[in-house]
């Protein structure tokens, strides 16, 4: 958790400093006269994003979404700056700033793949700027050699598996497993069929990512959104169509490849994958509050000076305070300073189940995550219920203990409900004497005749009614 804050920290700062960068970029001739309102409008619009509830959240959790985008803000904060050296002929400087930001592209792809749809972005970006750089056959061999570098982070995947970790997703330490983990294959999230990329079931996916926005960021601050929308895009085109290729690729291009259905899950689970695309549009909120003040400064600049001061002083507090709006309408939902209820289920299923159990974990849960590991830190940590084997199934090869066999390799083929009973049925035949437990109820296929009964809050595996009247008698009473 306290890496997701530091990075999301990092991300705000970065923001800041990119607002500054582009600002700079629209106004070059009036750098010096303007710095106050430069850092006034970055410094509003930063904490906008930080106070918003989807960043916010993402800030307090153990995820990869607050890196993620702290990579893609320091990949643009590099090209800006790289972009200035070429503008200025220096282009021993230049070339090592892109080489390190190249690196540091490669690098983002360890913790996120994703990252691989904006390449194409910054790809054009480079060759608007310079179109030169094509020719410099060392500086693209250099190039190569860093992004693998950057990418080199995933050998230590298999090393690691190979000393049969505690704690081994996906079990990478073969071809397959290693495979599995770079194609994202476990969470079968994205598709390249282009039968279903143009599909027209998708276009709500569209209205509810712009409704989103709203959410995130309520109307009227939407419309200075698009105002600085526009005005960055009269001011310097270059930046402008960076920004415009990142909020894409990371929002209507994720629409377009995404394989799960619409459903309120998923689509507040892919709201996550969109915080690059916020990230844009808090940028372009920076360029309205620019405009804004600087009109209004010279509205002002032909009345009294007690008067002018006075509304100067009063602008400037309205922009200061609007990021703490965002601060005091979310702070509710945000706020885990007293939230335990995670902690408490899984102490609470864990201390429910018979010595020696074992508990299988389906990844049709709507929360998935928080449930596995909550489960494993209330074990690896508060030594809770060790005997308990957790038997994870997400993408088969898991963690911790894994029943994985041959009559188990076509698992994506099936769907839900197939999935549910014969992972049963196959832990039933592999194990002997102990119990077994689920998270979810069987008998809603043919598939089986294995029965479930729960204890309250998890559901124990039995070979047919008999045995459960045998070990739990139902106790039926008569309402007259």
């Amino acid at each position: 958790n306290l890496m997701s804050a530091f990075f999301g920290a990092l991300t705000i700062s970065f923001l800041f400093l990119i607002i500054r960068k582009i600002l700079a970029l629209i106004n070059k001739k009036q750098l010096e006269s303007n710095r106050l309102i430069y850092n006034l409008s970055a410094f509003s619009s930063s904490l906008i994003l930080a106070f918003t509830l989807i960043f916010w959240s993402q800030s307090i959790v153990a995820e990869v979404y607050t890196l993620n985008t702290f990579f893609v803000a320091l990949i643009l904060y590099f090209l800006l700056i790289w972009r200035e050296k070429v503008e200025k002929q220096e282009f021993k400087t230049a070339d090592k700033l892109l080489l390190f930001t190249i690196f540091i592209f490669g690098l983002s792809l360890t913790n996120h793949q994703m990252m691989i749809l904006l390449s194409p972005v910054f790809l054009i970006y480079v060759i608007w700027i310079y179109p030169k750089v094509f020719k410099d056959y060392k500086l693209i061999l250099s190039a190569l050699f860093l992004v693998f570098l950057g990418l080199s982070v995933y050998l230590y995947l298999p090393i690691r598996a190979a000393q049969d970790p505690a704690f081994n997703w996906g079990n990478p330490q073969d071809i397959r497993g290693f495979k599995s983990q770079l194609l994202r294959e476990q969470y079968n999230d994205l598709n390249l069929d282009s039968a279903k990329i143009f599909d027209k079931n998708k276009l709500p996916f569209v209205a509810l990512f712009f409704k989103d926005i709203s959410i995130q960021f309520t109307i009227p601050a939407c419309f200075i959104i698009f105002l600085g929308f526009l005005l960055h895009y009269l001011r310097d085109k270059k930046t402008y169509f960076l920004l415009l290729g990142i909020f894409v690729c990371n929002s209507l291009l994720i629409i377009l490849i995404r394989s799960s259905v619409s459903s309120p899950i998923n689509d507040f689970y892919f709201r996550v994958y969109y915080l690059p695309a916020y990230f844009v549009l808090i940028a372009w909120a920076g360029v309205c509050f620019q405009f804004l003040i600087k009109i209004l400064f010279k509205f002002v600049n032909n009345i009294s000076k007690v008067v002018k001061t006075s509304i100067k002083l009063l602008l400037v507090l309205i922009i200061l305070l609007l990021p703490f709006s965002f601060l005091i309408n979310n702070w509710e939902d945000s706020d885990r300073d007293d939230f335990w209820f995670v902690n408490d289920w899984a102490r609470a299923v864990l201390e429910s189940m018979d010595q020696d159990s074992y508990l299988m974990l389906n990844n049709d849960q709507p929360a998935f995550d928080s449930m596995i590991f909550s489960l494993f830190y209330i074990q690896a940590v508060e030594n809770v219920r060790l005997d308990v084997k957790l038997v994870n199934l997400a993408g088969i090869r898991g963690m911790f203990y894994s029943p994985f066999g041959t009559e188990l390799d076509d698992f994506f083929e099936w769907d839900d409900i197939t999935r549910k009973d014969r992972l049963a049925k196959f832990m039933w035949d592999y194990v002997e004497d102990e119990s077994i437990y689920l998270l979810h109820p069987l008998g809603k296929s043919d598939e089986i005749d294995l029965v479930t009964r729960s204890n309250g809050i998890a559901y124990k595996i039995y070979e047919n009614i008999d045995e459960i009247l045998k070990t739990r008698p139902l106790i039926l009473v008569r309402r007259d």
